[in-house]
C-alpha cells in the first residue's frame, strides 16, 4: 500500500490551523494520514537520504481500501528545496495553504515555543527589537519561526513557481475557525470522495497555552523538539507512534487552564505596523482581500 503517492499535502504557519484541518480530514474512512504532527521526509535531509519508502513505511499505517494519502507539514512552505521534492514525489499533488493573521500567530508561535522553554525574553521585548527600540539578541530560529513564518508573501511564490495555480488552495485562519466543516466537505469534494462526511470540527488540536510546570517544559524540549542524546535514545526505544502519543500527553498536561495571556494594545499596534507593508505585497501577488489584518 506504501507505493501510493501524497494527494493532499498541507502546509501553513505554525498555529495556523494545520493540525486541526489534517486530524479532520484524516477521519475521513477513505483518508490515511501520519500519526506524527508533522511528515518531515521531504524537508529533512537525514530523512530524504533514506528514500521514500522508508518514510511512508515509518509515517502511514494505512486505513484498509483508503482511497487518498494526505500530509501536513506546517513550514515545509518555507523551502523550496522541499517543495521541489514534493512536486518530484507527485507533481499532481494538491496544496492547501492556510493563512493566519500574522500578528496573532506571531503571539501564538511565541506562547508555543514559551511551553517548550525555548525562549528566555518576554514577547514585549521581542515586539520591540523588530524595530531597535529594545536591544535583543534573537537566534536566527527564533526570529524565523516567531516571526519572519508570517512572510507568507515570500514564500507562496516558491509553490506558484513549481505547482500550476488551479492546484494552490489558499485558506484563510479565521475562515477556517468559522466554518471548519464546510471547508473539510469541499475539500472531500475536490478529493472525489464521499463528501457528506461530517468530522468532529468541534474539537481543537495542538491549542497554544502557557505552561503550567517549566520541569515539563524542559523534558519536552528534551524530548519533542531539540535533537540530543534524549530524543536519540526515546526514539531507539519506542515506535513513533508510541512517541507521538506521548508527546501529545505531555503536552496537554502541561498547558495551563489559565485564562490566556492577552497582547497589549501597544505590542499590537507595534506589529500591525511591523506586518503591514508585508500584508500589502502579499494582497498583490495572492489576490486576497485582508483588510481585516490591517
Amino acid at each position: 500500500m506504501h507505493d501510493r503517492k501524497i494527494d493532499l499535502f498541507i502546509v501553513g504557519a505554525q498555529k495556523a490551523g494545520t493540525s486541526s484541518l489534517k486530524n479532520y480530514l484524516s477521519e475521513h474512512p477513505e483518508v490515511s494520514t501520519h500519526l506524527p504532527q508533522e511528515f518531515s521526509y521531504f524537508y529533512d535531509d537525514n530523512e530524504f537520504e533514506k528514500g521514500e519508502e522508508f518514510a511512508l513505511g515509518k509515517y502511514y499505517n494505512d486505513k484498509a481500501d483508503f482511497k487518498v494519502r494526505i500530509a501536513k507539514h506546517a513550514h515545509l512552505y518555507s523551502s523550496e528545496k522541499a517543495i521541489k521534492r514534493l512536486h518530484e514525489h507527485n507533481p499532481d499533488c494538491k496544496i492547501i495553504f492556510i493563512l493566519r493573521n500574522p500578528v496573532e500567530r506571531t503571539f501564538s508561535s511565541y506562547q508555543m515555543e514559551k511551553l517548550y522553554n525555548r525562549v528566555d525574553f518576554t514577547f514585549e521585548e521581542l515586539v520591540s527589537s523588530l524595530d531597535g527600540s529594545f536591544p535583543l539578541e534573537l537566534e536566527p530560529w527564533q526570529r524565523e519561526s516567531i516571526v519572519e513564518f508570517g512572510y507568507y508573501e515570500k514564500y507562496l511564490p516558491y509553490f506558484t513557481r513549481i505547482f500550476p495555480k488551479e492546484q494552490i488552495s489558499i485558506i484563510l485562519f479565521e475562515e477556517f475557525q468559522l466554518n471548519p466543516l464546510e471547508i473539510c466537505q469541499k475539500i472531500f469534494r475536490d478529493l472525489k470522495i464521499r463528501p457528506e462526511f461530517y468530522p468532529r470540527v468541534r474539537t481543537i488540536h495542538n491549542e497554544t497555552a502557557m505552561p503550567r510546570f517549566e520541569l515539563l517544559s524542559n523534558f519536552l524540549k528534551n524530548f519533542i523538539v531539540n535533537n540530543n542524546r534524549v530524543k536519540s535514545n526515546f526514539s531507539k526505544i519506542l515506535s513513533i507512534p508510541l512517541q507521538t502519543k506521548i508527546g501529545q500527553l505531555l503536552r496537554n498536561l502541561n498547558r495551563s487552564k489559565k485564562s490566556k495571556t492577552q497582547m497589549s494594545e501597544k505590542v499590537n499596534f507595534q506589529l500591525k505596523k511591523h506586518f503591514e507593508s508585508h500584508i500589502i505585497e502579499l494582497e498583490s501577488i495572492s489576490g486576497l482581500n485582508l483588510t481585516r489584518w490591517k
